[in-house]
C-alpha cells in the first residue's frame, strides 16, 4: 500500500521541479509570443515571396517548418490583440489568452484579461460562455463550483441543488435525485 508520508526531500524536489516547471511556462509563452511576430511580419511583409514561396500558408507548411496553421494564426492573433505581451509575462497562460481573443473588446480586455488569470480553463469557458458582444449576459454570473472530494468523510463537495441543471428530467425523477442528495448532505 502507498504511504502518504511525505519525505522533506520528496517536498523539496517538488519544489525544485515546480520551480522548473513554472520556468519552462513562462518561456514558453514569451517564445510562443516571439514566434507571432516573427510570423506576422512574413506573413505582412509578404516576405516569403521572397524566400521562393506561392503563398504564406505553403511558407509555414513547408516540410523544413511544418507549423500547424492553428498554431500560426493562434500566435499572430495573440500578438495584434496583445502588442504589449511583454508587460503581461508571465500571466495569464497562452491556451486562456487564445480562448478569450474572440470575445475581447476595449471595454472588457482588463475584465477577460483577469478572467484568464484567475479561473481554470473549464471555469473560463463557461464565463465566456455567459457573454455576448463581450457583455454578460447571464443575470447573477458566476464560476462554476468545483467538485471535489471531501478528505475527511470522502463525500463529494462543491456541488449545489440549486446550481444543478434538471432539464430533460421528469418531475418523479428529480425528487427521486433530490432525496438522494439530500440524504448524502
Amino acid at each position: 500500500m502507498e504511504s502518504d508520508l511525505v519525505t522533506q526531500a520528496d517536498a523539496n524536489r517538488g519544489a525544485v521541479l515546480h520551480a522548473q516547471l513554472l520556468d519552462l511556462s513562462f518561456d514558453t509563452k514569451k517564445r510562443f509570443f516571439l514566434f507571432g511576430e516573427i510570423l506576422k511580419e512574413i506573413r505582412d511583409n509578404k516576405l516569403w515571396l521572397a524566400l521562393g514561396f506561392d503563398s504564406f500558408d505553403s511558407y509555414f507548411s513547408d516540410p523544413e517548418l511544418s507549423f500547424s496553421k492553428s498554431s500560426v494564426y493562434h500566435a499572430i492573433s495573440l500578438v495584434e490583440h496583445f502588442p504589449d505581451w511583454k508587460r503581461m509575462l508571465p500571466e495569464p497562460p497562452v491556451r486562456k489568452l487564445i480562448m478569450i481573443v474572440p470575445h475581447l473588446t476595449e471595454k472588457n480586455r482588463d475584465r477577460l484579461l483577469e478572467y484568464a488569470s484567475g479561473q481554470s480553463s473549464s471555469d473560463l469557458r463557461y464565463t465566456l460562455d455567459g457573454l455576448r458582444d463581450g457583455v454578460d449576459v447571464k443575470a447573477g454570473h458566476h464560476s462554476i463550483p468545483k467538485a471535489y472530494r471531501c478528505n475527511e468523510c470522502g463525500k463529494v463537495k462543491g456541488i449545489y441543488w440549486e446550481d444543478l441543471c434538471k432539464c430533460g428530467f421528469t418531475e418523479g425523477q428529480i425528487k427521486t435525485i433530490r432525496k438522494l442528495v439530500e440524504d448524502r448532505a
